[in-house]
């Protein structure tokens, strides 16, 4: 694959009036050039960005890289936050917040500490903004009583100390960049408070999945009458974007992306003192998250902060508790599964609250990519469950990103549902199968099945989105202005291995591609000694 020469091609430079092109008077501006996802696209998109800055750091374009991280740093300065892209309209949402994993991965790539004290202090801002925003969920308001009903008679009270985020945008109009698709879809609920769909719509395009049945209304009974089924899978609810109720989830996916933030920042921050407290010994310890990094606290002594350092551990504390209580239930891929504040359902739930023949969706692994719950918090035959449900979802071509198919015709037109599979959530896939391979290796006893098995499932999915990814490359691919190209895409349908762009959403699918050559390039470098090209 030719995948490094594709970063010249998606570089972009705004002119000297800040702008993307003459007369692009929506762009945001940048201090230095940066890399689009391709095709449509052509600002900077957040969350597409961390695979992006993989992909760079693999091909040896560290300055691409250091600049990609000054352009974020430039963003926070300046709003708070680092936006969904770099337009004016995408100031009312962010996307998941991946910049404190994207200065670990530079940092850990670079050894260059100059960009982790350099990045603290927009870190910190950016925290604080999914922190003091509508984005940080209250119990006591957020949660319906039905809600809190599922969490009575358990030992301790588990909502009173929960920690936990939502996407959240900050409008009730029409996206601007898809008014005619967002009014079209309020036509479509006569009833329902326009206001209230446009910024569930908004929220729903900040999660980066915009959009999936995930996201649409499981109940039956939220906007229509429960007379249509109760089978999620069956469900005409989830054919419906009308029925959006993004604002009203709890996201296993984004507050495990909070986690690791938390326990990255934390131990930036920890400065190893010898005097500690017992709770401080409690809250900077490897079982929190928190690990001395001696190489940093030498080249970089001013990061040393106790008291920050204190709280980012206790959030962790908190969250990761919250994660282990709330999101953890008995359906889903190895239990984890989003909660709806409004029902009192999970997503993985029927509306008898059955977890036969649920919904699944691949965000439900993220929980087993982070140390600390693998760990310390899930036992063999747990991690075993999840080992199981994993190998029956991954399929020929990749990992979907659900159970619900995609119909554009009859049914369900979201792009992010089967069969469509997308290179990030193959990498956070391998990424937790390779923390559970480690875990099963260093836990006492160890656990040698569960490391074998494991290891297997990672070598099948890196195995078969390669094989996809190149049988896709050597099919030419036609371009709007009629130039023949071959280039990976942003999709691919993942119920075959030979390279069939995915389908479904609000646009056709997009040539380039950023977060795809990023990941294509990291299985690639990670798996060479006995990865193959597959059979096209």
């Amino acid at each position: 694959l030719d995948v490094n020469n594709a970063w010249n091609v998606l570089v972009r430079k705004y002119n000297d009036r800040g702008q993307y092109c003459e007369g692009c008077l929506s762009s945001l501006p940048l201090p230095h050039p940066f890399v689009v996802p391709g095709g449509r696209f052509r600002e900077f998109y957040y969350w597409d960005t961390y695979w992006i800055l993989n992909g760079l750091l693999l091909s040896g374009m560290h300055t691409t890289a250091k600049n990609t991280l000054y352009n974020f740093y430039s963003m926070v300065d300046d709003y708070g936050f680092i936006p969904n892209g770099a337009r004016t309209y995408f100031l009312d949402r962010s996307q998941p917040p991946l910049l404190a994993e994207m200065v670990s991965l530079y940092y850990n790539i670079t050894g260059d500490a100059s960009m982790v004290v350099e990045g603290m202090p927009r870190l910190l801002a950016e925290h604080r903004f999914w922190m003091e925003t509508n984005h940080l969920i209250n119990i006591s308001t957020d949660f319906s009583e039905a809600a809190k009903s599922r969490f009575a008679g358990r030992a301790g009270d588990v909502l009173s100390s929960a920690l936990l985020n939502r996407y959240y945008a900050n409008t009730t109009r029409p996206r601007p960049e898809s008014w005619r698709e967002d009014v079209a879809t309020s036509a479509e609920a006569p009833t329902r408070d326009p206001s209230d769909l446009f910024s569930n719509l908004a929220a729903g395009a900040e999660t980066g999945w915009d959009y999936s049945s995930r996201w649409l209304d499981n109940t039956n009974n939220t906007f229509y009458p429960p007379d249509k089924g109760t089978n999620p899978l069956n469900n005409p609810n989830h054919n419906n974007l009308s029925t959006i109720l993004t604002r009203h989830l709890v996201p296993v996916d984004l507050n495990t992306i909070l986690l690791r933030s938390e326990e990255i920042i934390a131990s930036f921050l920890y400065g190893n003192w010898k005097d500690q407290t017992q709770l401080e010994q409690s809250l900077f310890s490897e079982l929190n998250g928190v690990v001395f990094d001696a190489t940093l606290a030498a080249a970089a002594p001013s990061l040393a902060d106790r008291e920050t350092c204190a709280m980012m551990a206790g959030y962790a504390q908190r969250r990761r508790n919250a994660i282990q209580n709330i999101l953890y239930v008995d359906g889903g891929i190895g239990a984890y599964s989003d909660f709806n504040m409004m029902s009192g359902m999970y997503t993985s739930e029927t509306n008898e609250g059955s977890t036969s023949s649920p919904p699944i969706y691949a965000s439900s692994v993220l929980p087993f990519s982070v140390n600390t719950i693998v760990m310390y918090n899930l036992t063999d035959e747990r991690i075993t469950k999840f080992l199981n449900d994993l190998s029956t979802f991954i399929d020929v071509g990749g990992v979907p990103a659900s159970n619900i198919s995609v119909n554009t015709t009859t049914g369900n037109p979201q792009q992010w549902d089967y069969p469509n599979g997308w290179a990030p959530l193959q990498y956070w896939v391998v990424d937790a199968l390779e923390m559970i391979t480690t875990v099963a290796q260093q836990r006492t006893p160890t656990s040698p099945t569960i490391a074998t098995y494991a290891e297997a499932l990672r070598k099948q999915v890196v195995q078969a989105w390669i094989t996809n990814n190149y049988c896709g490359y050597q099919t030419p691919q036609t371009l709007p202005n009629g130039d023949v190209v071959h280039s990976l895409v942003e999709k691919y349908a993942v119920n075959q291995d030979r390279g069939v762009s995915g389908h479904g959403g609000e646009y056709t699918v997009q040539v380039g591609f950023g977060w795809t050559n990023g990941v294509a390039l990291n299985f690639i470098v990670k798996n060479g000694e006995w990865l193959t090209t597959g059979v096209c």
